[in-house]
């Protein structure tokens, strides 16, 4: 190759990576995120905090912006453990419903899935949805995973084959707690998750426990 061509090629390199990243940036200013937003997305792929919706904003905008249907952006939204389908007054009350044929009390539901009462509350009139907790709250009230994803979804959550933590948490539902109760599960999801490195099912800091 005629060594005259390298300085060119550099260039050529140079002008294409650079051209790549105003694009990307373009791609990000449209969708309302910023470098850091997707730096953390990928670091902490089972957080399913959306600082004011941010998420769910960011996939509508990448529907429109890719011109996705209805199902195509669903299926984006559950690859992140998310769910569009969501209706907070919906579940509120079917979360209720469940709460009302809980046999316990709510003080010892709250211990079981390690969920202050503060945030069962929030929980129960459908302000603050955490997926974690909603979740722990479940699995400590020995709802079956149909049931779990169902009420899940209402929040604006999923289960997600996607992402290591979830398939973790329904496989082991599915194959190694129907012997065990309430507080007894969540202690085995969390030995299991911590020996694969996978965060918790705890919203309540070491500190309140």
């Amino acid at each position: 190759m005629n060594k005259a061509l390298f300085p060119l090629l550099r260039h050529m390199r140079r002008t294409i990576k650079k051209s790549m990243i105003v694009n990307l940036d373009a791609v990000y200013s449209s969708l309302g995120v910023t470098h850091q937003h997707i730096s953390y997305w990928r670091n902490n792929p089972a957080s399913t905090l959306t600082k004011g919706s941010l998420k769910f904003n960011v996939i509508l905008k990448t529907g429109d912006l890719f011109g996705l249907n209805a199902t195509q952006m669903e299926d984006l939204a559950n690859k992140a453990g998310l769910s569009l389908k969501r209706n907070t007054d919906d579940f509120a009350q079917c979360f209720g419903m469940l709460l009302a044929k809980y046999p316990g009390k709510m003080t010892d539901l709250c211990s079981s899935a390690i969920v202050s009462e503060r945030m069962l509350r929030y929980i129960r009139a459908g302000k603050h949805l955490k997926k974690e907790s909603i979740l722990a709250l479940l699995i400590a009230m020995e709802q079956d995973l149909d049931v779990i994803q169902a009420v899940l979804m209402r929040a604006g959550f999923i289960l997600s084959k996607s992402l290591p933590h979830d398939t973790v948490i329904a496989w082991t539902m599915e194959k190694e707690l129907s012997h065990l109760e309430g507080a007894r599960r969540i202690q085995w999801l969390n030995e299991v998750l911590h020996s694969l490195d996978l965060p918790l099912l705890m919203s309540r800091s070491a500190a309140e426990l």
